[in-house]
């Protein structure tokens, strides 16, 4: 099975609710980002297109009428920067904001937005679950309404609710990411990974259980490739505040030589005893 190059300009991820899975370091958050980058690049103009003549239809029969969008419509949870030389950045999203509008809390996106929420798994358990899930599960079941593309990436075995899972419509496995030098001073990075088709992966599994087998290609293999630098476009370091709360300063220890005594043997037997 060879790599299928990814070429966002002519495959753009309109209408997908996308999963980025992969062991730690591996690259999905730089995948993600670069996914960002590229679509910026190319579909911006086509965004924001979408969400103007969305409003300008909703508006004739308003009374108080909605202003136009006169911004992008790129979203994530971690700093991306997306123009470097009008430092344009992201929008701030959470994970709890994608919950279909409720009496509550009202989030509303515009037509055509597109959102990346790095470390979907860990927001996921730092909320209530029980309450966001259901508005979760709500949102993946309409997104297309919207032409929305969400992007979540998390670990193999993160804990997020099957119900959600299930509704992804493609899953992308990475499995190794890298640098190869390009020409004299360039570099590209690149991204391997599968591209599982994931609800049409469901409908055939479902298919095959009740006895009727068919043969659809539900994975490929693909390359994503991006020439500029693309780790210095955002915050590799977001979870560092967890290890810097009421930090004062740092402190360090010195080992302790084992002299092998008996009295030495047993207060290492006493401060470290074994599980029983």
């Amino acid at each position: 099975m060879k790599h299928q190059t990814w070429n966002i300009r002519k495959e753009p991820l309109f209408n997908k609710f996308v999963d980025i899975v992969g062991p730690q370091g591996v690259g999905k958050t730089s995948c993600a980002s670069t996914v960002f980058l590229l679509d910026y690049k190319f579909h911006r103009k086509k965004r924001t297109q979408i969400a103007n003549e969305f409003i300008s239809m909703i508006n004739k029969n308003r009374e108080h009428k909605i202003p136009l969008i006169n911004t992008h419509l790129y979203f994530s949870n971690v700093d991306i920067l997306l123009d470097k030389k009008r430092d344009i950045h992201t929008h701030l999203v959470h994970l709890e904001d994608l919950s279909i509008p409720d009496k509550i809390k009202l989030n509303y996106f515009p037509k055509g937005s597109i959102f990346f929420i790095q470390e979907a798994d860990s927001e996921a358990d730092s909320r209530d679950w029980r309450k966001l899930a259901r508005g979760l599960i709500e949102f993946a079941k309409r997104f297309r309404h919207m032409n929305y593309t969400v992007i979540c990436d998390m670990q193999l075995k993160g804990n997020f609710d099957k119900k959600l899972r299930d509704l992804f419509t493609n899953i992308y496995f990475v499995y190794t990411s890298g640098t190869k030098r390009k020409f004299i001073f360039w570099k590209k990075q690149q991204w391997l990974f599968y591209d599982l088709q994931n609800q049409l992966n469901d409908f055939v599994k479902e298919l095959a259980s009740i006895g009727v087998n068919i043969k659809l290609d539900v994975i490929c293999r693909r390359k994503l490739i991006f020439t500029p630098e693309v780790f210095n476009r955002y915050d590799s370091f977001s979870s560092s505040p967890y290890f810097l709360k009421d930090l004062v300063e740092y402190k360090f220890r010195e080992h302790t030589k084992m002299d092998y005594s008996e009295k030495a043997v047993n207060d290492f037997v006493n401060k470290n005893p074994l599980a029983c």
